[in-house]
C-alpha cells in the first residue's frame, strides 16, 4: 500500500512516517514524502498513485484544503487525511471528504483509529473474493457485490451486471463478508450497505432496483450498522 505524506516540516514527515510503521496496522507500507501541495500534485500528474495521503493544511503556497481540491478533480477514492495543529480548519476540510483529520501533535490512539478506518475502506473499495462453483472459480471485487441471499441452501450473489449461484451456508458468507462492512439483515440476507439507497420501515432498497426485508429483531442492530457506514465511509 502506497501512502503519501506532504506537509512542509521535514521532522514533522518523519515522525508521522516512524508513528504509522510503529502501529504496524499497514505493514506493506510504501512511503512517499513531499514538501509543498505543488510536489505532490506534480507527483500524481505523473501517474503516481497512492491508497493514503496525509495533508498538512498550513503550507506556504497552495495549502492543504486547495491541494485536495485538485486531488479530488481527478481522484474520488484516495483516502484523505488531514494535519493541523488548528482543529478550527476540520470545517473548511469537509468538501474535499476526508476520511479524517488529525491535530498535532499527533496523538498514536487517534492516528491507529485513523489507520485503521483507512485500511477498512480500502480493502472495500480494491478487495475482492473468489466465489467457487461448477463452472469454475470467478473472482468478484467487494464493491461489486450488491447482496447475497440464501433459498433452499443455494446462496445467489447478486452483483453489478451479474449474478452468480452455488451451495452453501449464509453463516459462512458473514464470516467472509463481515470485515468489508456488509450486513446480515435477516436469517438469509447479507447487504452491502455501499448498495443502500433507502432504508424504508423495513425494507431496503439497493442500487439495482431491488429490495430486501429487515428482520423485526435484527432492525435496530442492522440501521446501527448503516449509519456506522455512513459515519467512516
Amino acid at each position: 500500500m502506497r501512502i503519501a505524506i506532504c506537509d512542509d516540516a521535514k521532522e514533522f514527515r518523519a515522525e508521522l512516517e516512524r508513528k504509522i510503521k510503529d502501529s504496524g496496522l499497514i505493514p506493506d507500507a510504501v512511503f512517499e514524502n513531499y514538501s509543498s501541495g505543488e510536489e505532490l500534485l506534480s507527483a500524481l500528474e505523473r501517474k503516481e498513485a497512492f491508497s493514503i495521503i496525509f495533508l498538512d493544511v498550513e503550507m506556504s503556497g497552495i495549502n492543504g484544503i486547495q491541494t485536495a481540491r485538485k486531488i479530488r478533480e481527478h481522484n474520488k477514492n484516495c483516502v484523505l487525511i488531514f494535519v493541523s495543529s488548528h482543529a478550527s480548519y476540520v470545517w473548511d476540510s469537509f468538501e474535499s471528504e476526508p476520511l479524517y483529520f488529525l491535530t498535532k501533535p499527533v496523538d498514536d490512539e487517534k492516528l491507529s483509529t485513523a489507520l485503521s478506518l483507512a485500511k477498512a475502506r480500502i480493502e472495500r473499495r480494491e478487495g475482492k473474493i473468489d466465489i467457487v462453483s461448477k463452472e469454475g472459480i470467478t473472482s468478484v471485487p467487494i464493491n461489486e457485490i450488491i447482496y447475497v441471499e440464501l433459498y433452499k441452501k443455494r446462496l445467489t450473489y447478486h452483483c453489478v451486471g451479474r449474478n452468480a449461484e452455488v451451495p452453501g451456508k449464509i453463516g459462512d458468507v458473514v464470516l467472509k463478508l463481515d470485515k468489508y462492512g456488509f450486513i446480515l439483515v435477516n436469517q438469509g440476507t447479507v447487504v452491502n450497505p455501499e448498495h443502500i439507497r433507502q432504508i424504508v420501515g423495513s425494507e431496503i432498497k439497493l442500487s439495482d432496483g431491488s429490495a430486501v426485508q429487515i428482520s423485526v429483531r435484527k432492525k435496530a442492530e442492522v440501521i446501527g450498522r448503516y449509519m456506522e457506514y455512513i459515519k467512516n465511509r
